[in-house]
Formats: C-alpha cells, sequence, structure tokens
C-alpha cells in the first residue's frame, strides 16, 4: 500500500503521537508498504522551532524519517500555546500541506491509496477530507482522544498562563546521599530531549531533593534548605518554566521541495510524560473560562453575555462539523473502546479501536526494593501538571498524612499549566512534596526505581472516562503499583490488569485512606507481572501496527461504502 499520513506532531518531536506514530510507521514500512507523512517543521512543545530544528528540516524539505518514511515537511505558525494562536498555527500547517500535497501528488499514479488523518489537529481532518476527494482515494480518521466532545464538554476553570517559554529539562536528582538541592539545566547540544537509551531496569536510589524557587533568568543550581527541612517543600519550579500544549488486535515562508531528501533524523523520545493531545485539552480548559451556559446571569455585562453565547455557538458548530468529517471518512480508528462506543451511537460506521501502547522491549521491569531500603511511602506522578489532572488532591492528601505522622514522599514531575499553584499549595501546606520540572525520557528510569507506587489522575470530566492516558501503558510495563485516580475505560484497564488500586477522580479522603494502608503493608506496592502481561496482549506495538494495517488494507479493498 501506498499510505499518506497527515499529522500536525511527528518525529523528531517527543510526545504520545509523535511516540504512537514513529512505532506504526516504522512497522508499516518494514511489511513492505510505502509512507509519505506530510507534518510541520517540528516546534512542539514550545511553540516554534528551535535553531537546530529550523536548519534541519526547514519548510517546504523532502526528508528520509528515521525509519526510511518520506518525510514532507509544511509551514507554521509561532504560537503562545492558547487555543486561539495554537489554532491559527493548525490551519497554517493543513493550508500548506493542501498545496504542496496536490503539487507532489499532481500525477495520478503517483498518489497514495490511502489517507490517514490523526486529531488532534482538527483542520489536519478538513485537509484529509479534501484531499480523499480530490484523488478520489478512502479516507481514515484517526481521533486519539474524544474529540469533538473535548470541545464542548470540558468546564471552564479559569484562565491559562500567559503563553509559552522555551523550557529547561531538569537533571535527575543526584545520587550522593548527601544530594539536598535540585539542579536544572538546559538540554545538552544536540540532545533537543531525543532518546537516548531505553529505561534501565535498575538505577541508583534517587534521594529526596526539595524544589526551590528559580530565579526568572534562567537555570540555575538553588542553595541547600535550611536544616531540619526533613524533605518537605519549601519553593516552587520556576515561574518560567514552559506550559504543556487505542482495541483491534490493539513566521514560516513555504519554500520549493528539494529535489533530495535530507538525512533521516536522530531517533525521537519513544516516550514522554506530555503530549500535544493533552497541551490541546488545557487550551480548551483555558477558552472554556470565558464560555458560560446558554442561560447567563443576567447580572453580568452584555459584551461578556454575548460573548459567552458566541462561544456556546460556535463550540457547537466544531461538534458538529467534526462529527460530520468522522461520518464522512471510510473508517474512523479511536484509541479506546468507549470513544469508540459513543461515535457508534451517532451513526458513524465502522469505527475500529487501535489503542496507545508500548514497546516492552524498551521498558525493563522494575525490581522490588530491598528491605528497609527507605521507611517513607514514595508517591510519585511523571506527566503533565495541568487543569485536567487535578493534582492539588494529591498535595493535599500528602500533607494530611504527614501532619498524622506518617512518612510519606510525594514527587511530581513534568510542567504544565499548573506546576507553579501545586508548588505554591505545597509550601502552603508545608507538604512532603517535591515538583520537579520535566526530565529527559532518559531519566524516567530512575523516577520509577525510586517510586513504591506511581500516580495516573483525571479529573471527573465525562470525555475523560472514555479517554486512556497512553503514559498509563509504560506504567504498567514497569510493574510498579498504580494509584489510579480514575474512572472510565483507564479505570477499567487498571481493574483488568490487576496492576493497583482504583480510586475515584479528585477523592482525597480515599487517597488518604489508600496511602494510609499502602504505608502499613508494603507487599501492597510489590512489583507485580499482572501489568506487563496485559500490555503485551493488549497495548504492544508489533499487535498494534498488525491491526492497523488489517484496516487500511479492508479499506483499500474496499474504497467505497
Amino acid at each position: 500500500m501506498r499510505i499518506l499520513l497527515l499529522t500536525h506532531y511527528y518525529a523528531p518531536e517527543f510526545g504520545a503521537p509523535q511516540r504512537r506514530w514513529s512505532a506504526l510507521v516504522g512497522r508499516f514500512l518494514a511489511a513492505g508498504h510505502q509512507v509519505t507523512v506530510a507534518a510541520p517543521v517540528p516546534h512542539y512543545p514550545m511553540g516554534r522551532p528551535s535553531a537546530e530544528q529550523r536548519r534541519e528540516h526547514p519548510v517546504g524539505a523532502v526528508e528520509r524519517g528515521m525509519h526510511g518514511e518520506t518525510v514532507l515537511r509544511t509551514a507554521y505558525l509561532p504560537h503562545r500555546g492558547d487555543i486561539a494562536t495554537r489554532t491559527a498555527d493548525h490551519l497554517v500547517a493543513a493550508g500548506d500541506a493542501l498545496l504542496r500535497l496536490s503539487r507532489r501528488f499532481a500525477r495520478p499514479a503517483d498518489r497514495p491509496n490511502v489517507i490517514v488523518a490523526t486529531a488532534p489537529a482538527i483542520p489536519t481532518l478538513l485537509l484529509g477530507k479534501i484531499l480523499a476527494a480530490l484523488w478520489e482515494v478512502p479516507l481514515v480518521v484517526e481521533m486519539r482522544d474524544a474529540w469533538p466532545d473535548l470541545v464542548t464538554q470540558v468546564g471552564g476553570a479559569g484562565p491559562d498562563a500567559a503563553g509559552a517559554t522555551p523550557s529547561t529539562t531538569a537533571a535527575a536528582p543526584s545520587a550522593s546521599p548527601h544530594a539536598s538541592s535540585t539542579t536544572v539545566q538546559a538540554p545538552s547540544a544536540g540532545n533537543s530531549g531525543r532518546n537516548e537509551g531505553s529505561i534501565p531496569a535498575t538505577s541508583p536510589r534517587v534521594p529526596e531533593v526539595d524544589a526551590q524557587r528559580l530565579p526568572d533568568a534562567g537555570p540555575a543550581t538553588p542553595s541547600a534548605p535550611p536544616a531540619g527541612n526533613s524533605g518537605r517543600n519549601e519553593g516552587s519550579i520556576p515561574a518560567t518554566s514552559p506550559r504543556a500544549p487505542e482495541v483491534e488486535g490493539n513566521p514560516a515562508t513555504p519554500s520549493a521541495d528539494p529535489a533530495t531528501p535530507s538525512a533521516a533524523p536522530a531517533t525521537p523520545d519513544p516516550i514522554t510524560p506530555l503530549d500535544p493531545d493533552t497541551l490541546a485539552v488545557e487550551a480548551l480548559v483555558a477558552a472554556s473560562a470565558t464560555s458560560f451556559p446558554v442561560e447567563l446571569p443576567v447580572a453580568l455585562p452584555l459584551h461578556r453575555r454575548l460573548l459567552g453565547r458566541c462561544v456556546a455557538v460556535a463550540k457547537g458548530a466544531v461538534h458538529h462539523q467534526v462529527t460530520d468529517w468522522q461520518a464522512g471518512a471510510r473508517a474512523v480508528v479511536t484509541t479506546t473502546g468507549r470513544f469508540a462506543e459513543v461515535l457508534r451511537t451517532r451513526g458513524i460506521d465502522p469505527v475500529r479501536v487501535v489503542r496507545n501502547g508500548t514497546d516492552l522491549s524498551r521498558i525493563p521491569p522494575q525490581r522490588d526494593h530491598l528491605p528497609g531500603d527507605h521507611e517513607e511511602l514514595r508517591c510519585l506522578y511523571l506527566g503533565n501538571m495541568g487543569r485536567s489532572q487535578g493534582l492539588d488532591t494529591t498535595v493535599r492528601a500528602a500533607a494530611r498524612l504527614a501532619r498524622e505522622g506518617m512518612k510519606i514522599q510525594l514527587r511530581l514531575v513534568g510542567h504544565g499549566v499548573e506546576a507553579q499553584a501545586l508548588a505554591d499549595l505545597a509550601r502552603e501546606l508545608d507538604a512532603p512534596v517535591t515538583v520537579l520540572p520535566r526530565i529527559p525520557h532518559r531519566e524516567v528510569g530512575e523516577q520509577y526505581a525510586w517510586a513504591d507506587t506511581v500516580i495516573v489522575s483525571l479529573r471527573s470530566w465525562q470525555p475523560f472516562a472514555w479517554t486512556v492516558p497512553s503514559k498509563l501503558y509504560e506504567i504498567l510495563a514497569t510493574g510498579r503499583h498504580i494509584t489510579a485516580l480514575l474512572e472510565g475505560e483507564a479505570a477499567d484497564v487498571v481493574r483488568d490488569a490487576e496492576a493497583g488500586d482504583v480510586l475515584p477522580p479528585e477523592d482525597e479522603d480515599a487517597l488518604v485512606e489508600l496511602w494510609r494502608e499502602l504505608a502499613a503493608d508494603r507487599s501492597r506496592t510489590a512489583v507485580r507481572t499482572s501489568g506487563r502481561a496485559w500490555v503485551a496482549e493488549h497495548a504492544d506495538d508489533d499487535q498494534l501496527a498488525r491491526a492497523y494495517l488489517e484496516i487500511l488494507g479492508r479499506v483499500v479493498a474496499n474504497p467505497t461504502r
């Protein structure tokens, strides 16, 4: 088959969709298929490319990807991470892709047999629909999240922080037993967050450290905390840390295409705690701060009531249009069974499920801690710290248990719009919480080795009952106990895999009780093999790629309904 993939996110960027499609494309090519990818110049997550990315992946370049695929680089628009500028970026990329792909595939004999348009970004779906109609080839729409429902059902939660700034990469805490501070440093030259190896099975014990308030001017090494601190949070992460933008089997200016492909990029980071889908949700949450129910309080100023009505109408129009594009596709692929059922109830058919997954060969299982290794219960969160996760519940639970005299350490690693607020809350409550900036994937194994239990958390919003955080599959593969503040399909996965304890989202009392029980009986946090076995059966990359190719093969064999 000749497959055209339309995506706004692709290697050498790192994130959940990038990792998903890098794994799939490599296996498609290994099976003998041809793959062309249309994607913008890499500019995730900062909203603009680095100097190295602009040099290596210019607009209009035709590259040879890391697996041998052809990658056409399209234009982009620098954005601040908010919904308006991010949507403008999506529109620019889709419009430029339409022009470039029309020229590249002007001869019918060269055109793809099938187009796959993956969303978010939503304009990518429109691009796929137009090209499929022009070329008379089948379109497969992939919905990686519960879109368009997140547009219309995510409630307001206040405005996001204004804009994103270039990120820094935090080194994992020093292995020295005398370490008492966190060093925040920029990524090494040429690294750009790319993968440098798989997760180590074992790693040095990571001592507790304190998140210190760092100056806005840039990376620094904070001074040691005062004596007697006992590992409790005395500060917060940098105020300038960047905002963060599943079962069948399982200012840019366009330029002319170069005559020859450029060199293949380095292998991207296979998994990252952040992903563009999550960032898109966070942007929608921010936008929802200005959307009000249709029945608006009369006391509101007229312009705000009109704005609220306009936003509500716009959301409804987006929901209707995306549903129409889904219905017009030859097949729709989702990453969870529950969202597939939601789409089927809307008359969309066929809907297939290909989960997100992981490569077990790169995720070795963790080991149990030795008896007496540490007294405190160690709770770890890796990922986006946004409003979608509701992580203030974990900070408050840790503070309550510490006041009871229980030894506990909560470590939150990542970045997002709520990271600073979480660090401030920890300081206010004198909670035993460490908040660290995002780390490169090569250091994630050290964090898993440190932990007794790993947290996966989403708020109790209806669309989240239809989604599964992609990082859950990696955590299952490590064998660590999972503290799951989840509902819906994600909660079902944890239960089916017998991988930990499932609690209602944002239930502080239930979380306090669970962690109290885990501290009293550490055998409950023992490494288990059931989670890894579940991934091998349901979410292994090899299996998922075979399922996807089966879907595409059926579509190509029967391109009309």
